[in-house]
Order: structure tokens, then sequence, then C-alpha cells
């Protein structure tokens, strides 16, 4: 099967949906979606076996365009119509794996449909704002922070408003000081200190957006917490609320 009959089938499909008729549904449905199911499960297939980043955007970026025709047709909304249900959830498979493999976009992010591939331009934008998301590309996100435990302690500061999403990384949003409690706090619970107990700060480098900025109020913040006796910056509970249950 070739990955660019499927392309245009699809191509055919999204075009058909702004043209389609009550009257013509069954002829046309079958006509134009016989065997899709299958055809787009093979091509989310290939597209992880190869890493087809090319054909994922093409894919993509019909995701969005089959769901705003369906929600624009009550009718495509109904229990008669779930083969076209089930090709949108297949696309969106695709859509989902384009933004987590080429933007790096946080799981809970996208799950959240926070971000979405624009079927005419192919920018990715924010859902809420509409902002054309900007990736971060000297951002590498470090193994030692994509871990299931740090991912969660992200996504639980975000709901804290601690930091929010900003492009393929994170951004500090809380002050500076809580930034260093956090780093000091998350190294320990996910064991990423040095030998000789050192806090790792450039792997949060790798993840954190505004870490540059921030980063000397913080080490102070953990230094006089630590040696000078003085007590953790405030909003310490939110922090250790957060880790608690990691």
């Amino acid at each position: 099967m070739n990955i660019f009959d499927i392309k245009e089938d699809l191509r055919e499909c999204t075009r058909h949906l702004s043209q389609y008729l009550n009257k013509e549904r069954h002829f046309w449905r079958y006509s134009c979606f016989e065997n899709i199911e299958d055809r787009i499960e093979w091509a989310y297939d290939y597209i992880i076996t190869n890493n087809d980043i090319e054909t994922a955007f093409s894919l993509a970026k019909l995701d969005r365009s089959l769901w705003y025709r369906m929600q624009s047709d009550p009718d495509l909304r109904t229990g008669e119509d779930r083969m076209l249900k089930s090709v949108s959830v297949k696309l969106y498979k695709i859509h989902n794996w384009y933004l987590k493999t080429v933007y790096k976009l946080p799981y809970e992010a996208i799950e959240n449909n926070e971000y979405y591939i624009h079927p005419e331009t192919g920018e990715v934008m924010n859902s809420k704002t509409q902002e054309v998301l900007q990736a971060h590309k000297d951002i590498t996100l470090p193994d030692e922070l994509c871990t299931d435990k740090a991912q969660k302690a992200f996504a639980k500061a975000i709901e804290k408003g601690l930091m929010e999403h900003d492009g393929n990384g994170y951004k500090w949003i809380a002050t500076n000081s809580l930034y260093g409690y956090f780093v000091d706090k998350l190294s320990d619970k996910i064991e990423l200190k040095t030998s000789n107990n050192r806090i790792q700060w450039n792997l949060f480098k790798g993840i954190v957006t505004n870490h540059g900025s921030i980063v000397d109020t913080a080490r102070q913040a953990v230094n006089d917490y630590k040696n000078k006796g003085l007590n953790p910056p405030e909003g310490d509970y939110i922090v250790n609320e957060i880790l608690k249950d990691l």
C-alpha cells in the first residue's frame, strides 16, 4: 500500500465533506470511506515505525479539518456516522504524535488540547490565545526530567500556578526564590543530585525556558535556608504538597 494513496484518500474525504448533501449520505460515505479506517491505522503504524515527520504533518493537518466539518454538520455527529468518528480518532493520534515528536510538547498539554495544528497554514496554535507556537529549538529536554515523576511534578506545578507551558518546555511564573526551593526538593525526590549532594542546575536549564534569568536568585535562596538558617521562601508548602505523592 502506497502512503501517498492514503493521503490522497483523506484529502478527497475532506473535500467531499464541504459539498456533502444529506440525500447522498449512504452512497458518498461508502464510496469515499471504504477501508479508510484500516488505511489510516496503517498510516499511523508506518509513521511511528519510520519516524516519517513529513507524512505525519500532512495527515495531522487533516485532523482539525475533519473535526471542523463534523462540528459544522449536526448530522455527522449522530451514531449513524461511527465510521467518521473512528477516522477522526485515528487522525487525532497522528496529530498528537506530531506535536509530541516535533515540538516536544508535554503529554498533558497535548491531551488537554492546549495546542492544535491549523489545517490550512500548518502552524501550531495555542487553543486559548490563538497565538502561533514558536518552538524553542535551542532547548533539548534532558532525559532525567522526562520521567513520569518529573512530568507529574511539572503538571502539578502548573495546576498550582507556579509554572506554565512555554513551547516545548515550561516557564516558571512564581517567585525566583521558590523556583530554587522547587528545584532543590524535586532533585531530592527523584534522586537527581550528585554524589556530593549538589543540585544539577544545568539539567533544569534544558526544560525551564526562563531558567537563565532566575537561577542566580534561586541559588541564593537555597543557600540562605540551607546554610544561613533562614526560613524557606514563601510558598514552600505548595511545593511540598506537589511533591509528597510522587
